[in-house]
């Protein structure tokens, strides 16, 4: 790719266009690297690369084709992008004939529309998307002809493993100075692997040790799994998925590839097929995670494969390759890694938390042609290990002392200032949302968190309310081991799944999901900046910055909203009914990239609400109390309680639809994982 001088880097963007999810990536001048650009409110950043079409030929994309599609799967199609370049039949949605081109076509336009209304508020002047290694010209200039159509009018393309690869040794520059780097790349549609070395400080691929195996990706072990189902069946002498209700096979499609995230992370687990659970089949289709592990172990082995014949051609060429970094969904298999580290000892594994997102802010890196950031600005106090980058959706907060208590003349004998200083920790972006809720939740009281709540909330991108402390801390820990992750709460000695129980512990070593910590909710409120009331940086608040509730008869003097009227709520979401929330993200983040830090929901913490501890590190509140800390402020509370000190204290059993909260992730070195 050619750098362009004069080209407006807020207008550029990267695009990962994948088989089955999309992220896109834009550059942030005011930190000087891509963020990703938040294309689902209610879900995070990646959009479902799917289209559906009703018989009167409406089109509908991402979210709200898989919602229809479960329901009219004559009109759905997904992974339409594997078939760009080839001469393959034309997909019939009802009576309507498609080409992959025309529903890339179709698709690519929906997400440029939503880039630029919701995130650019301007057009695209330039995009480059990321293509599969092993994809031949035809395909590519497919996929180009179609972006084109789109309205895409200059664009550029970029192998996907040389996009990932760039993203790491750009951001993780403290980690890797020299040696070759190989990129393993697994993602939904292929296998794609690149070798990229640093010359000059610059990140340079090695065109002819590009490359991978088509018909080796995530989709593909999917189809080996249902295969495995289907034989299952015929062994029982049942009928087969295609003869049952179409909602069968949806439902063995998602089970199957959540077996093939977690059959390694929990090895003893036992899975039964959601579409067979209330049937007499139900006890012989029951799969456990070792028969997972061994229908796919096949490709697994298939895939290192490719990698040592990469390898044999570094070789010959007398590079010497130090590492290989695993991105892409199916990248996250832990017997991959284990596998790995056995066939070839001499290499280091790295397995990355931003290796869902690498390829779309590695487009964005290349778009814009910077320079490598220099190892102090990357890594601000956190330790040097690839596994503690921030996963999707989650700000890393670097370690640091700050000022924490009341500042800006306010006086509260409850938080008055202390030093403190806090451990590097993620955090995530936005308030957990009641669609983030409701996914995690079904999971859960199918698998062992019967009592979990139902939870409130006005609406899916909107927070989820009316959930107590022991709620959050139960729905963590079940988000934790959906995600094949070490849940931190225990009680008595077992994982926390239900109840109300006095004596829940905290593994603040565990890598799953939690709670902040007191202290480190009001780091990361601050943004990094010191001496200021709110999260944006001054000591005044209107509506244009928080969703609170705003009342001049109380005589706050930092409400700057309209001094006319007496008691108010946001006139934007004053509607309807009850909560008056917004929906997560609608004003802009603090410093740290962190949303909605003040008003709209009171946010759980770990603590006990008690008496700060001067001069602790990491403190984590008293050792017992009655009342569990909540910060922010909310939708229905007044200008003080959104500053960044103020502090609050409810029973850890209350509900209410001003409560909700936001996870936190501890940093833990790869080895505790």
């Amino acid at each position: 790719m050619d750098q362009t001088s004069n080209r407006n880097l807020a207008r550029t963007i990267g695009i990962d266009f994948g088989t089955h999810k999309t992220l896109v990536a834009r550059w942030d001048e005011s930190i000087s690297r891509p963020v990703l650009v938040r294309l689902r409110p209610a879900h995070g950043d990646d959009m479902p690369s799917s289209v559906h079409v009703n018989q009167e030929g409406k089109f509908n994309f991402g979210d709200e084709a898989d919602r229809l599609g479960a329901l009219d799967p004559d009109g759905y199609q997904r992974a339409f992008k594997r078939d760009l370049g080839i001469d393959a039949a034309p997909y019939l949605l009802h009576t309507h004939e498609f080409s992959a081109a025309d529903l890339s076509r179709e698709y690519l336009r929906w997400i440029k529309n939503i880039v630029e209304t919701e995130c650019l508020h301007d057009t695209v002047e330039h995009a480059v998307f990321t293509v599969p290694a092993t994809w031949l010209p035809a395909a590519r200039e497919a996929l180009r002809q179609a972006a084109n159509d789109a309205g895409f009018a200059s664009l550029d393309l970029v192998d996907e493993p040389v996009a990932a690869g760039m993203a790491f040794l750009h951001s993780r520059r403290d980690l890797w100075s020299e040696g070759a780097l190989m990129v393993f790349d697994w993602g939904a549609g292929t296998l794609d692997l690149a070798v990229l070395t640093l010359e000059n400080g610059q990140p340079r691929a090695i065109p002819d040790l590009i490359g991978g195996k088509p018909g080796l990706g995530g989709e593909d072990i999917d189809r080996h799994l249902v295969q495995s189902v289907n034989k299952r069946l015929v062994q029982l002498k049942l009928p087969k998925l295609e003869r049952r209700p179409p909602e069968d096979l949806e439902q063995v499609r998602r089970a199957v590839t959540e077996w093939k995230i977690r059959h390694s992370a929990k090895p003893d687990e036992v899975w039964l097929l959601p579409a067979f659970a209330n049937s007499t089949d139900a006890t012989e289709m029951k799969w456990t995670s070792a028969e997972v592990a061994e229908r796919i172990e096949e490709k697994i082995k298939e895939a290192i494969d490719v990698a040592e014949q990469i390898l044999q051609r570094s070789e010959e060429k007398q590079l010497s390759l130090k590492g290989i970094l695993l991105v892409g969904g199916s990248s996250q298999f832990v017997s991959l890694k284990n596998m790995l580290e056995a066939r070839l000892p001499e290499l280091s594994i790295f397995t990355w938390d931003q290796r869902i997102c690498a390829v779309a802010v590695g487009a964005a890196y290349g778009a814009c042609g910077v320079k490598l950031p220099s190892t102090e600005a990357v890594t601000g106090g956190i330790p040097a290990s690839v596994d503690n980058e921030p996963p999707l959706n989650m700000v890393l907060i670097p370690a640091g002392d700050f000022v924490m208590g009341h500042t800006s003349g306010d006086n509260e004998e409850s938080a008055p200032p202390h030093t403190v200083l806090v451990s590097a920790f993620c955090m995530g972006k936005y308030e957990v949302t009641k669609a983030m809720w409701d996914e995690v939740l079904f999971w859960g009281r199918a698998n062992g968190y019967a009592d979990l709540e139902s939870g409130g909330g006005k609406a899916s991108d909107h927070p989820v309310v009316d959930v107590s402390w022991y709620d959050a801390v139960k729905w963590c820990n079940a988000r934790s081991e959906k995600e094949g992750l070490t849940p931190v709460y225990t009680a008595e000695c077992k994982v926390f799944k239900s109840g109300k129980s006095d004596k829940v512990d905290c593994d603040w070593n565990a890598n799953g999901y939690r709670l902040p910590s007191e202290a480190e909710w009001e780091k990361a409120a601050r943004g990094g900046l010191s001496g200021k009331r709110f999260p944006w940086g001054n000591d005044t608040i209107k509506h244009s910055q928080a969703n609170y509730l705003s009342n001049w008869s109380v005589g706050f003097r930092y409400d700057l909203n309209n001094p006319n009227r007496s008691d108010y709520y946001h006139s934007d979401y004053n509607t309807a009914h009850t909560p008056f929330t917004s929906p997560v993200g609608s004003f802009a983040a603090n410093l740290y990239g962190l949303y909605d830090m003040a008003g709209n929901v009171w946010e759980w913490c770990w603590d006990w609400h008690g008496a700060y501890f001067n001069g602790a590190a990491d403190p984590r509140g008293a050792a017992w109390g009655t009342k569990r800390v909540l910060r922010g402020g909310s939708w229905k509370d007044l200008a003080d309680g959104c500053r960044a000190a103020n502090r609050y204290g409810d029973s850890p059993t209350i509900t209410g639809i001003h409560l909700g909260f936001r996870v936190a992730r501890s940093l833990v070195p790869s080895s505790s994982k």
